[in-house]
């Protein structure tokens, strides 16, 4: 009995619900196709349930439609979920927060506000901080960009200068 190695059947139910999200998400096969650098005869065979793709594909298609690869095979995103549940946690929090002043203590009053200050500069320096570091990263950016060359006698030189004439004589500006 002959059998493929390193082949299996993919699950019915996955090969369904990646079929069905993946059809949700795509203009045509000829515009997945594109984006994802893969055939349409491919993505036909996928919108279809007759296949599924390999890892590399898949996550290729992922990104071309920006969907998470979890979601495409399954149909759920811990990424929405842990959006959803921050949101509730901050509603929760809120709620809190009225009843909290809703009790009129001056004092527990005073001290939510300082720190809700202090949260509010918390995020202004993390705020400040990612803008230092996309600085950072531009300059590093352009510093790569503009390298001066080390010549064969480790001296610098620089690669846009003119090269020397032959007597190695500088030439007359102005």
């Amino acid at each position: 009995m002959s059998e493929k190695r390193g082949k299996s059947k993919p699950d019915p139910e996955i090969t369904k619900t990646f079929s069905e999200n993946l059809k949700s998400c795509i203009k045509t096969n000829d515009w997945l196709a594109g984006k994802a650098g893969i055939s349409p005869q491919a993505v036909s065979e996928y919108t279809t349930g007759k296949s599924l793709p390999r890892g590399d594909i898949l996550y290729n298609i992922s990104k071309a439609i920006d969907k998470s690869m979890e979601w495409l095979l399954t149909g759920k995103d811990p990424m929405a979920d842990d959006f959803w549940a921050g949101r509730e946690a901050a509603r929760l929090m809120c709620e809190e927060i009225i009843e909290i002043v809703k009790s009129g203590d001056a004092g527990v009053i005073q001290a939510l506000k300082n720190n809700i200050d202090e949260f509010k500069k918390s995020v202004k320096k993390d705020e400040k901080i990612r803008s230092l570091e996309d600085d950072i990263s531009e300059i590093k950016r352009q510093i790569g960009i503009n390298k001066k060359k080390t010549n064969s006698t480790g001296q610098l030189s620089d690669t846009h200068k003119k090269p020397a004439t032959s007597t190695g004589s500088k030439e007359k500006v102005g």
